[in-house]
């Protein structure tokens, strides 16, 4: 099942970096879904960001297959939707970008198509780490906090801060959602 998932997910997941005048300040991950990238929305508002790298990798999980830079300007400009911290932590990036059009689109579908014990698959970059990354585990709990549904996951996401996991697009069968350390339907249009 991992192998099979790894060869269809991996292209459509993308490392994005802040910068603050040429130091990295905070990262995170975000995937393609129709013609957007769907992301955290801690991860475009870090304090004092002047540039992002978006970059995509191949089979390896390392190598590029696309590395664009843009300005926190443009990732501004770009912000499609959004709901902050203190809620659901997402933001859907509307890039007119011609290399994402050979980007594979992931399809967002609600958990509630998931049953509690599903195998789940999470793809990630990890703290200071340059490589795509997977974990296995499964959908241990489905809950309401605060008027909002979510998934819990078991598996080794934010296992350790220099080694975990933080943002990381899981996926169940064919279909992707968003988590950090719980699992949050994006219910913008796409």
């Amino acid at each position: 099942m991992y192998p099979e998932l790894w060869k269809g997910v991996h292209a459509s997941v993308c490392s994005i970096v802040a910068f603050q005048n040429g130091h990295r300040i905070a990262s995170g991950t975000g995937f393609k879904s129709s013609d957007k990238i769907v992301t955290n929305y801690h991860v475009i508002q870090a304090p004092g960001v002047t540039d992002f790298q978006l970059r995509f990798t191949m089979e390896d999980g390392y190598s590029d297959s696309i590395s664009k830079w843009v300005t926190s300007g443009v990732m501004e400009a770009s912000l499609a939707d959004s709901m902050p911290v203190d809620s659901w932590d997402y933001a859907i990036l509307d890039l007119d970008w011609e290399e994402l059009g050979s980007v594979p689109s992931l399809n967002l579908t609600p958990g509630s198509d998931c049953p509690i014990g599903l195998p789940i698959a999470l793809f990630g970059y990890q703290f200071d780490q340059p490589n795509l990354s997977i974990h296995a585990g499964i959908l241990a709990s489905k809950f309401v906090a605060n008027g909002v549904k979510l998934l819990q996951l078991d598996a080794s996401v934010n296992q350790a801060l220099e080694y975990g996991n933080f943002g990381c697009n899981r996926h169940c069968h064919t279909k992707a959602y968003w988590t950090d350390r719980t699992v949050r339907r994006v219910d913008a249009e796409l």
